[in-house]
């Protein structure tokens, strides 16, 4: 057997690791860590995604428009996944030269971003077109057609205090509706939208709302009550909505609210209305009205002698 000196096999170990410094970078090991690589991955993919998405809101509406329906639905989406409120603000700016295409697309995405979302959260995103009637108005109203089901009061507040905006009146008829229909007692309802707590201007179709869905749910009782309130011009839409619909029911008791109307426009419309579905119902009782009736000589042309 040969003898190998000690100094050679301790010189080989010297040799052996300069060379595995050389291949190994300086502060790592030889073998890369796969777990370190993947995260560098994804981060990378990360920072690609939020790079388009910030690409996606600055779009403009010519790149809209010129999207196939598929990518501009993908594209909106991806505009309210990043910021909900933003993306409204900025479609709301862009709208006025969409297509029409591109403002179906808009409130298509709209409703299926929301459907994974609360009423009110879609509600409170919605308000951030507030003073953007043309885009504003049909997201808003879904928004508030569908809060209203759960939580009327919440919309209601809002649109008091914003009763000067073109969407207020819109909304209050799906807010109305749904008060009177969660209501114990709609008579108390009714009492408490004649009051100051709500905008003058939101008060008639308020009121108008409540009286139709009572109407529905109890006949008897409603006319009852609203044979014994003092006319208010507050109250023309309600009995002028009550004579249009309710005309064959009683013509001749509808005739004591079309002559309480405020307003003289709706109010000849309204008797003109009663009249003539009451003289065809029954004549004699109506020939005796028209006889005794202070009407307008020119009215009093115009309806059946």
């Amino acid at each position: 057997m040969v003898k190998v000196p000690l100094f050679l096999i301790a010189l080989s170990l010297v040799i052996l690791s300069c060379e595995d410094s050389e291949q190994t970078s300086p502060g790592t090991s030889r073998l890369e860590n796969p777990t370190s690589k993947t995260r560098s991955r994804l981060n990378e993919a990360e920072s690609q995604k939020t790079d388009e998405s910030r690409q996606i809101t600055r779009s403009s509406a010519d790149e809209l428009n010129a999207l196939e329906p598929a990518q501009k639905h993908t594209h909106l989406l991806a505009m309210f996944e990043e910021d909900p409120q933003g993306a409204l603000r900025l479609l709301a700016q862009l709208e006025p030269e969409f297509n029409d295409e591109t403002f179906v697309a808009v409130t298509d995405a709209f409703t299926e971003f929301f459907a994974n979302h609360s009423p009110r959260a879609q509600f409170e995103a919605s308000t951030t077109l507030l003073n953007s009637p043309t885009l504003g108005t049909p997201l808003i109203l879904q928004s508030v057609e569908r809060l209203s089901e759960s939580d009327p009061e919440t919309a209601l507040e809002f649109f008091n205090l914003n009763s000067d905006s073109a969407i207020a009146a819109a909304a209050m008829p799906f807010i109305g509706r749904a008060l009177a229909r969660n209501a114990v007692a709609p008579q108390a309802e009714f009492e408490r939208f004649q009051s100051d707590e709500i905008a003058p201007g939101l008060r008639p179709i308020l009121l108008q709302s409540i009286t139709e869905v009572w109407i529905e749910q109890n006949f008897d009782e409603a006319m009852d009550y609203l044979s014994t309130v003092d006319p208010a011009p507050e109250l023309d839409p309600t009995f002028y909505s009550l004579v249009q619909s309710q005309v064959r029911v009683s013509p001749s008791g509808i005739m004591t609210w079309a002559e309480s109307i405020t307003d003289e426009g709706l109010r000849r419309n309204a008797i003109a209305t009663a009249a003539e579905q009451w003289q065809i119902t029954d004549r004699e009782s109506y020939t005796q009205w028209r006889q005794n009736a202070d009407l307008p000589p020119d009215l009093a042309e115009e309806i059946p002698e």
